[in-house]
């Protein structure tokens, strides 16, 4: 039998799993529109087209409810989730995921977050602001990470499998 936390963690790893592949989706969809445009750089035209705005929400809440489920299963208080807690925070969702105990071997998930945490607290994926979307690495290298994060979070929370 799973106690309430555990409940709660893994609720927000299947809200997080779900933005990923919802993520992935756009993703494809707006390369195959590079190709349609023939844009002259495809990786520009997907971070910073007419799909980046949707790429970058999906990416920003996988990365904050895959995190929040971490720090929940971790021991984290669930009350800590909030706008008085961690709210929208992407470093402070992953910092206090750690402190719990948890720690993701994705490679460039510290860089990811580093960059997304700011636009994605000020909501400007939802509401704009921002005419360029930076990323550290291609974008199939950010979906990756965020598989890996999703795997290893899956193994955590559901060890009889799916």
């Amino acid at each position: 039998m799973i106690d309430m936390n555990q409940k709660l963690a893994r609720t927000l790893w299947n809200m997080g799993g779900g933005h990923v592949i919802g993520a992935e989706a756009v993703v494809r969809r707006a390369q195959d529109w590079a190709k349609e445009i023939g844009a002259e750089d495809p990786e520009k035209a997907v971070f910073n087209g007419i799909y980046s705005a949707s790429i970058y929400l999906l990416f920003g809440y996988a990365l904050e409810l895959l995190l929040k489920a971490a720090f929940v299963e971790y021991g984290g208080d669930p009350k800590q989730l909030g706008p008085r807690g961690i709210g929208h925070d992407l470093g402070a969702a992953l910092d206090a995921a750690e402190e719990h105990g948890f720690h993701s071997s994705a490679p460039n998930l510290r860089e990811i977050i580093d960059i997304l945490k700011l636009p994605h607290s000020e909501h400007q994926f939802r509401y704009g602001g921002m005419d360029k979307f930076p990323l550290p690495a291609n974008v199939d290298e950010v979906i990756a990470n965020l598989h890996h994060l999703a795997s290893e979070l899956q193994v955590l929370l559901y060890p009889e499998g799916r």
